[in-house]
């Protein structure tokens, strides 16, 4: 739980701290509403920072992990306790 927990922070630190803001300071917008979301995501500062981002689905495996534990632990606890 506690790798989940510094797996959680460290991507919500990221998100906020870096990802959104470097987002807003590059995305631009016609006035048909069109942005420049493709060429931006060739920029290879966004892309490292999609590689970054990879460690989500490390983390929603170790959500997994730890959901899948804890019904262990309850039904153990349900059976010794007859539930």
């Amino acid at each position: 739980i506690i790798t989940l927990q510094s797996t959680t922070t460290y991507l919500t630190q990221f998100k906020t701290q870096q990802l959104l803001p470097f987002i807003s300071k590059n995305i631009r917008y016609t006035k048909d509403g069109q942005s420049n979301l493709q060429q931006l995501i060739e920029i290879p500062e966004m892309q490292n920072y999609l590689l970054i981002g990879n460690a989500a689905t490390e983390a929603m495996q170790r959500y997994h992990q730890v959901i899948n534990e804890s019904y262990r632990i309850i039904n153990m606890i349900n059976k010794q306790y007859g539930n």
